[in-house]
């Protein structure tokens, strides 16, 4: 996965914001779903290319978010906001956030200024900021809203018909384990992985926020790779599946660095490496 040099000031939009109303013509509507407390899964989404959006700086100074459509850039910046950033998409569907007022709103696009849709209407009164990072095939977006104490949360907004509604739900905890009795069934072989790259991109004007980049290889294709802080053992995500024993490659927003990571395979085999500083 190619890291656009465009990356660097998407986190000083945690620290600018207020919410400017959207245009009331045709906006599609979401479902804002959040998927857990903990802000443990950051990336839940399939990204496109994203070599082709970022943010580009004007003769004026701002950052407005951008994508490339062929040879043409097109420029996505929201009329309301002072800054903005396109952090995962393709030519045809882009995901960031954009600084409204004195906070960091979640915003989806479709290769277009006009076409923007600011994700955090649809969030609970609580959330002050948030920022969307990932998105599959079907337009499901994923990203993290920040609550009014500090805490981050992971959410799913998923487009709809009609109006708007807010779903939000508990991660379950599982209580106690289980699963039955005895056993001795017959050997499997765990499969074998490996962590070609675990790199930390520090924010350097909000610390101690940043991206965390993984990749790692199994040699079972079909295995299921979850990425976890070795210190503390805390979920951080599940890995896309790239094809051929390849897993990882897409920037993981955390708002806490980790030094050491361990990927886990559903079939027995996992792998530590300690996190080393990349470069921007």
């Amino acid at each position: 996965m190619k890291r656009m040099v465009l990356t660097g000031g998407l986190w000083c939009f945690l620290a600018a914001a207020a919410l400017a109303a959207q245009p009331a013509a045709e906006i599609p509507r979401y479902v804002a779903v959040e998927l857990s407390l903990d802000g443990a899964v950051r990336d839940a989404g399939v990204t496109g290319p994203d070599e082709v959006v970022g943010r580009r700086n004007t003769a004026t100074g701002e950052n407005h978010a951008i994508v490339l459509r062929g040879d043409r850039e097109i420029d996505l910046h929201p009329a309301a906001a002072s800054s903005s950033w396109a952090i995962a998409g393709d030519a045809d569907l882009q995901v960031g956030a954009a600084a409204i007022g004195a906070h960091s709103h979640a915003m989806v696009w479709r290769a277009a200024a006009d076409s923007v849709v600011d994700l955090h209407d649809f969030l609970p009164a609580m959330y002050t900021d948030s920022v969307a990072t990932a998105f599959d095939d079907a337009g499901n977006v994923t990203g993290v809203a920040i609550a009014s104490d500090g805490t981050a949360h992971d959410f799913l907004w998923r487009p709809m018909q009609g109006a708007a509604r807010i779903v939000s739900r508990t991660a379950s905890r599982a209580s106690g384990g289980g699963a039955g009795g005895g056993g001795g069934a017959g050997t499997s072989v765990a499969d074998k992985v490996g962590i070609t790259r675990a790199l930390w991109f520090p924010s350097v004007l909000a610390p101690p926020t940043g991206e965390l980049l993984v990749q790692a290889t199994s040699s079972r294709p079909d295995a299921v790779l979850t990425l976890s802080d070795t210190t503390t053992g805390q979920l951080i995500a599940t890995l896309p599946n790239l094809g051929g024993g390849r897993y990882g490659g897409t920037v993981i927003f955390r708002f806490n660095p980790v030094t050491s990571v361990t990927v886990t395979s559903n079939l027995g085999g996992s792998k530590s490496r300690s996190v080393i500083l990349g470069v921007q």
